[in-house]
């Protein structure tokens, strides 16, 4: 049983040593690229006005929305691109179960495809898409053009200064963050008990 313990200590050991790098390496990093210029974690809704277009069409839509549907279809939802942009700015949409291509002024700027996964031939699992914005970017087209199958659902669309489009969604699910955290030291703390 001392056998174990040495080993089990070994590994608290340098688990905390390897929290302490990852601490210091946050605190005292001066990576900033996509830190926001600005002193608070605004983010801005771009869901109005959108136009759908491609296997549904349908004027003047406001996202989230939703249509329900049994075969593969594809659309592209249309819009224009805020005229106040500035460098430092993202957008976000988290895709739901759907091949993804985003489109600034006809140039592909991001795609979340299954054609990119070798071990995924149908649905991709649902992500978060991000993509950099600059001052150019304002007033220009944007095009998004989604493959899915079944029902339809194109969820909101966010624009934020650089990170703060992450502080929004962690904090409105705080909760799981906070209870996955406690799962995770739980969990390591029944494994230490069971060798101890």
């Amino acid at each position: 049983m001392d056998k174990y313990r040495k080993y089990i200590r070994i590994v608290s050991n340098l688990l905390f040593l390897l929290a302490l790098v990852f601490f210091c390496l946050a605190l005292f990093g001066t990576n900033t690229k996509n830190e926001a210029p600005i002193g608070d974690f605004s983010t801005r809704q771009f869901n109005e006005h959108w136009t759908i277009t491609g296997d549904v069409t349908q004027d003047d839509v406001t996202l989230p929305f939703l249509y329900a549907n049994e075969e593969p279809i594809t659309v592209v939802l249309k819009n224009t691109l805020p005229s106040d942009l500035s460098d430092g700015m993202r957008l976000s949409m988290r895709t739901a179960l759907q091949d993804a291509r985003f489109y600034i002024d006809g140039a592909l700027r991001s795609e979340y495809v299954s054609d990119n996964f070798f071990f995924i031939k149908d649905r991709l699992p649902s992500a978060y898409m991000v993509i950099d914005l600059t001052k150019e970017d304002a007033g220009k087209s944007i095009e998004i053009e989604l493959s899915m199958t079944g029902q339809i659902k194109l969820n909101e669309i966010k624009i934020g200064y650089g990170n703060n489009l992450w502080f929004e969604l962690l904090s409105q699910n705080l909760f799981v963050v906070i209870a996955s955290v406690l799962l995770i030291c739980g969990g390591f703390l029944a494994v230490l008990s069971f060798f101890a």
